[in-house]
């Protein structure tokens, strides 16, 4: 995999649509590390899930991308504690 490079912005897809939207416009909402992007992420996450609650397997939910300044979309994957 190739070095992501900042500044990173998020990305939502939108599965019931079938299209991509920025989360934040990209000129006022960037961050420079990747740790930044995911700790936005995260919380964008949160308000995602209240307003599409996945009940049930195979539900239609967005999901979140961390784009960089080369526009790779990098998943955000929620991290699991143990």
């Amino acid at each position: 995999m190739s070095e992501t490079i900042g500044p990173f912005h998020l990305r939502g897809y939108d599965t019931f649509q079938d299209e991509y939207y920025d989360i934040h416009p990209v000129e006022e909402h960037t961050h420079d590390t990747y740790e930044e992007a995911y700790k936005d992420a995260e919380s964008e996450m949160e308000q995602i899930n209240e307003m599409q609650p996945a009940d049930e397997v195979g539900e239609l939910q967005d999901v979140l991308f961390i784009v960089d300044s080369q526009g790779n979309h990098l998943p955000y994957v929620q991290q699991q504690l143990n």
